[in-house]
């Protein structure tokens, strides 16, 4: 180091030391003046401030300061690795974040693929309501019904309320949904079923459950099954029944009638 800095004190550029280093040491030392009344305690304060100062780094700041400069730089493998290891694991890190985000991702699309594919297979119209009368989710079977509100998309605040309303307007007879809805209010978690008749006389299934996980409410699943056939089919049995029965006691009554005049001949013969 004495010499380097001297090379660096006189400008001497045409000197450079050896690539090696050789078995040479030149240690520095402080001294205090001997006999003297104070030299040894200056002495002690002395060799712990050197303790101090090497013990919390304070040495080499300094030496690196000083010296630093004018010794040649040789990167070391240890060095290398010194900073390679942590940014090799940082990018392992990324990497397996980046894989394990984009398996998640895939398997959420699948999932959501499954559930779109699900929700359109299906013959019944469903309707999945979030926090906030906010439609999550529906069908195109859903939006094919008269009572859908053109132009009703899902994420809006308040749209499952604006659909229940234009169906409740197409009811002529509205205070059975209307009683489900106030008890659903009061009770998120029950399950509801009614039958409705529209104006036009299509006739549907309503069915509803709450949606739970973990304590939470997070909506609920409406279905609307369109029943008409079923119901006109039913109605035309209640028809043929009715007709059939009726038949029946005027046939009844007409044997009780010529049973009668049969009845009041013989007793005339008689």
């Amino acid at each position: 180091l004495v010499g380097l800095n001297s090379l660096s004190q006189h400008g001497i550029r045409n000197v450079r030391p050896l690539p090696g280093r050789i078995d040479f040491h030149q240690k520095f030392a402080f001294a205090v003046m001997k006999n003297r009344p104070k030299s040894p305690e200056l002495l002690a304060r002395i060799n712990e401030g050197l303790a101090l100062v090497k013990a919390n780094g304070t040495y080499d700041d300094l030496y690196e300061k000083w010296f630093g400069v004018l010794e040649p730089r040789t990167i070391s493998i240890a060095q290398v690795l010194r900073f390679l290891v942590p940014a090799l694991l940082l990018a392992a890190l990324a990497l397996g974040a980046y894989g394990v985000e984009r398996r998640l991702r895939l398997r959420s699309k699948q999932s959501l693929s499954l559930l779109n594919a699900t929700l359109e297979s299906t013959a019944d119209g469903i309707l999945a309501v979030g926090s906030y009368g906010r439609v999550t989710a529906f069908n195109r079977k859903l939006a094919s019904f008269s009572f859908w509100p053109p132009g009703s998309g899902v994420g809006d605040p308040g749209s499952s309320e604006a659909m229940f309303g234009a169906l409740l307007a197409r009811l002529p007879d509205r205070e059975g949904l209307e009683r489900t809805l106030s008890a659903i209010r009061q009770r998120p978690d029950m399950e509801s079923f009614d039958t409705v008749r529209l104006d036009d006389g299509c006739c549907l299934e309503v069915v509803s459950k709450a949606l739970k996980s973990e304590g939470t409410d997070p909506g609920r699943v409406w279905s609307f099954r369109d029943v008409t056939r079923r119901e006109q089919a039913a109605d035309e049995i209640r028809r043929f029944n009715l007709e059939l029965e009726e038949r029946v006691k005027e046939r009844t009554r007409q044997l009780d009638r010529k049973s009668t005049r049969l009845n009041s001949s013989h007793v005339a013969l008689s």
